[in-house]
This record gives C-alpha cells, sequence and structure tokens, in this order.
C-alpha cells in the first residue's frame, strides 16, 4: 500500500494522475450502468479505453515537462496546450473507435456514418483532454511556487540566524579586552575576585554559545547573561558603575530574542560613560504594562546617536541592531523608542504579550 505524504505538495504527480483516472472511470462506468444496466461488454469497452487514456495522458505529460513554460510567453502556452490536447482528442477517437468495433461492431459503423455524431463525440471528449492540461500547468505553478516560498523562508530564517550570530561575533572586542586586563591586574591584587571574574566571563561566554542555535530563550536565562555582563563591568569600572535591576518575577517565563537586552545596556554604557557625571547609574526594569511586557535600560546621561558606521567596525547601533532583529522576527510585535527625562536616558522596548506568550496582533513597529 502506498504511503501518503505529510504535506499535499508533496504528492508526485503519478497520485494526481491515478487518483483522476480511477475518480473519472467510476464516474463513466457509473453512469453507463446507470442509464443502460449493466451491460458487461460496455463495462469492459469502458476499462479498455480507460488504459488507453491513462497511456495517452502520460505521452502528454513527458511533452509538456519538456515545456519551458515559465520562459514561455502566455498565447504561445495556452496554444500549444490546446493543439497537444486536440491531437490528443483525435488520438483517442482513433483507439475508441477500434476498440467499440471489436466489440459493437453494428453499431460503431451506424456512428461514425453521421459527422455529426463523430463530431459531437470530439467535442465531448476535448474538454476532458483539456482540462486534464490546464490542471497539470495549475498544479505544477502551485508546487513550484510553494517551493520558491520556501525557499525564501529558508533564506530568511539564515539571515536571520546569520544576523544573530553577527552579532554574538560582534560583542564588543573592547569588552573582552578589557575584562581579560582586568582579570590580569586583579591576579596578584585580588586572586579571588581575580578568580570570580573569570568565572563570570566564561558563564558569559557560555551563554552566547550555548543559545547560538536558540533564537528565543525566556527573559530570565537573557536577565541572568546581562547580570554576568555588568558584573563584569562593575569590577573594571568600580564606584563609577551603579546598577540595579527591577524585574517583576512574573516576566521571567516570557519567550524573547535572545541576545536582545545586550545591545541596549552596551549602548547605555557607551553613552553614559560619555555623558554621565560620576558614578554612572543604570538601572534594568521588566514589567507588564497594559498587558505588554516592557523591557527599560535608563541610564544616566544622555543617549549619544552614531552617524555611518558603529563603533568598533560595527555597521549599526545598539538601537539599530535591536530593531533590525524585531523586524525581521516579530513585525508589528513590538514597539522601540528613546526618551530623556530629568538627566536619564530611557530606552523602552515593548512587546505585547498574552499569557506570557508572544501574540499576533501587535502594534506596528516603531522607532524614534
Amino acid at each position: 500500500m502506498l504511503a501518503f505524504p505529510k504535506r499535499v505538495r508533496d504528492i508526485s504527480f503519478w497520485y494526481y494522475h491515478t487518483t483522476g483516472m480511477v475518480l473519472y472511470g467510476s464516474l463513466q462506468i457509473g453512469l453507463n450502468i446507470f442509464w443502460y444496466g449493466v451491460r458487461w461488454p460496455a463495462i469492459l469497452s469502458i476499462s479498455i479505453q480507460l488504459v488507453a487514456i491513462y497511456l495517452l495522458f502520460l505521452g502528454l505529460r513527458k511533452y509538456y515537462s519538456r515545456l519551458p513554460f515559465q520562459t514561455l510567453q502566455l498565447f504561445s502556452l495556452i496554444s500549444r496546450i490546446v493543439i497537444a490536447s486536440f491531437i490528443l482528442t483525435v488520438i483517442w477517437f482513433f483507439i475508441w473507435c477500434g476498440v467499440e468495433y471489436s466489440i459493437f461492431q453494428e453499431w460503431l459503423m451506424k456512428y461514425i456514418s453521421n459527422p455529426l455524431r463523430v463530431m459531437s463525440q470530439l467535442a465531448y471528449s476535448f474538454p476532458v483532454y483539456l482540462g486534464w492540461s490546464a490542471l497539470y500547468f495549475a498544479i505544477k505553478a502551485w508546487r513550484d511556487w510553494l517551493t520558491e516560498r520556501e525557499q525564501t523562508e529558508l533564506a530568511i530564517e539564515a539571515a536571520q540566524h546569520a544576523q544573530l550570530q553577527m552579532l554574538r561575533y560582534q560583542l564588543n572586542p573592547h569588552f573582552l579586552f578589557n575584562a581579560l586586563n582586568s582579570v590580569r591586574a586583579l591576579v596578584d591584587e585580588d586572586t579571588r575576585s581575580a578568580k570570580t571574574m573569570v568565572t563570570e566571563l566564561s558563564e558569559f561566554l557560555r551563554y552566547s554559545l550555548v543559545s547560538r542555535n536558540k533564537p528565543i530563550v525566556i527573559l530570565k536565562d537573557e536577565l541572568d547573561a546581562i547580570r554576568l555582563y555588568l558584573s563584569i563591568e562593575q569590577r573594571r569600572y568600580e564606584d563609577k558603575l551603579q546598577v540595579t535591576f527591577e524585574i517583576d518575577r512574573q516576566t521571567e517565563d516570557v519567550p524573547v530574542p535572545s541576545f536582545l537586552i545586550h545591545p541596549l545596556v552596551e549602548n547605555a554604557l557607551r553613552c553614559g560613560m560619555q555623558t554621565s557625571i560620576m558614578p554612572l547609574h543604570v538601572k534594568i526594569q521588566a514589567g507588564f504594562v497594559d498587558g505588554k511586557l516592557n523591557i527599560a535600560v535608563i541610564y544616566s546621561g544622555y543617549h549619544i546617536p552614531i552617524n555611518g558606521n558603529g563603533s568598533n567596525g560595527s555597521p549599526e547601533s545598539g538601537l539599530e541592531q535591536v530593531e533590525a532583529r524585531l523586524r525581521e522576527l516579530f513585525p508589528q510585535r513590538y514597539h522601540l523608542y528613546t526618551s530623556q527625562q530629568n538627566g536619564y536616558a530611557h530606552t523602552i522596548l515593548e512587546l505585547a504579550v498574552t499569557n506570557g506568550v508572544m501574540h499576533e496582533e501587535k502594534a506596528a513597529g516603531n522607532h524614534r
């Protein structure tokens, strides 16, 4: 027994062709029995004709498979289909005559002696072959369209994965360089702190590697990685950096894109260290506001927009990286903006959620 494919588009030509012929033959035999009763010679004749039609269609399919239908002009394609269908109708008519002659010789001779009957028989059969031809090309075009769409989706997915990988590889090189230098300086001064810093750095890098195949993680894992990152930076800057977290525990299981918050925090340190009165205060908040997940990175100082290429050879600033990923992963499902209030810069990201799961009805993405 043939196994039915999991996807309709994977059904081969043989499934379509054989199923269609079985249905067509059943209809012909059923109508003949309905009008004339059970007549075995007539059923035999119809069965022989169906086998002949099945083989004729295979020949027609071989011809069609060689046609460059995607490059042919529509009129040329239609003309070839009509002509091929008519030729097949004429061939079938002669086969029909041969089968009917061998079974109903006297009846056939009377039938074909009338030209109108011959023309009506051809006119009755031609739409069947023309319809088969049209259906063949319709199915072929549909399957080609599905294949093209699937390839496009795979290409988009690969691009998104490559973008996430690029983001990981573009982690501020100065961060790694400075972290290692800080470890080196602490080795002689405070061995315990140096060991702690190495552990934090290794855990942070491990998160980067482990989540490389996970475009979506829960918010708790993302925040844990941010805590490691900021802990390392606090050991570097010492009293110049103060960090606080205000996280609603109900948000910890909400799925978010991995490495979504890191560029925002890195951007806060970049801008804050240049514009803030020391110490730099950085606050990370997460909670639900009006049914939406609200993630805020707030820091003392001012936002400094990047014109042209970003720092360290990165083509985009942190905000632009985040929005580019959100636009691809969650189109029309987010709201990202910055504001300035009382000497503090706010970067706010809103994601619409329902019961902790992102849904389809999102507000249009906007970045201002």
